[in-house]
């Protein structure tokens, strides 16, 4: 996930990844800031929130949490 601090939904979008850790304790979840030095923008890089899973895109900005968890368990690209 590619978060901001100057991004006003992406307090959202940290709260929906703290409700998937809780939901699913075994799935690793990245956080990158795009401010921090030595950022380099994946493809298909368009602003924040953003959510990857791997160099797919999944979503740009958040999704509902039962949209994260679909994509989570397989049900999404």
């Amino acid at each position: 996930m590619l978060v901001s601090v100057t991004c006003a939904a992406c307090a959202q979008a940290l709260a929906l990844v703290r409700d998937l850790a809780d939901a699913r304790p075994g799935h690793q979840v990245v956080v990158r800031d795009v401010d921090a030095p030595g950022f380099r923008a994946p493809p298909g890089f368009a602003g924040t929130p953003m959510f990857y899973r791997g160099d797919t895109v999944l979503f740009y900005g958040n999704p509902t949490p039962e949209e994260l968890l679909a994509a989570v368990d397989g049900g999404l690209p």
